[in-house]
């Protein structure tokens, strides 16, 4: 009996090992998005890649990890599973808008939300007509500007503020313009983490 007694107390102890394991490892594991990016502006590869880049240079900062995957979303808007664990997935076009910026619009128009529909918009031509005005790298602000529009897919509404990513204007002389604030940074993983 006192045997018995004994190997169930070993497996309780080696299940309650295991599961704190799993959690600790749970507890490690960096929140994911992944972008399903639909280049029609036809973007230049090699400057698509610096672009990309750069997006994940603002997520890395804030412990957040970004995958790229194709053109369309593949799954229901608002996240899924993939064979990595859960991600949230989040669709971004590259578009050329001829439009002109709408009248009384704050920012700087260089592109477009729809938290629900998981999707953004980034006008290519006005990126590329802003690089040209100011000595600023194309590819830092394309980078830049998917980014901020990430933020307004994965954070709350009225998510702009007076510095950082998330600025209405773009502004690359101010410090830290490609940095979520600490606040953004903490609602942005907690939502990713409860799977928001």
């Amino acid at each position: 009996m006192a045997r018995a007694t004994r190997c169930g107390a070993l497996v309780v102890a080696v299940w309650a090992g295991l599961a704190g394991a799993r959690a600790a490892v749970a507890a490690t594991e960096r929140p994911s998005v992944v972008v399903h990016l639909d280049d029609r502006a036809q973007v230049p590869l090699q400057d698509l890649a610096r672009a990309k880049t750069e997006v994940q240079h603002v997520f890395d900062a804030i412990g957040v990890e970004i995958g790229w995957a194709g053109r369309r979303l593949p799954v229901p808007v608002g996240g899924s599973h993939s064979d990595e664990g859960p991600s949230r997935h989040l669709s971004v076009t590259l578009a050329i808008n001829l439009e002109p910026p709408a009248r009384g619009a704050t920012g700087c128009a260089l592109g477009l939300a729809a938290p629900a529909l998981a999707s953004a918009w980034v006008f290519y031509n006005r990126i590329v007509d802003t690089s040209r005005e100011r000595p600023i790298d194309l590819t830092i602000v394309l980078g830049r500007v998917i980014a901020h529009e990430l933020g307004h897919l994965l954070l709350p509404p009225g998510s702009h503020s007076n510095y950082g990513i998330m600025r209405a204007d773009l502004d690359l002389a101010f410090v830290n313009t490609d940095r979520f604030t600490d606040d953004q940074a903490k609602k942005l993983r907690a939502g990713l983490n409860g799977g928001l």
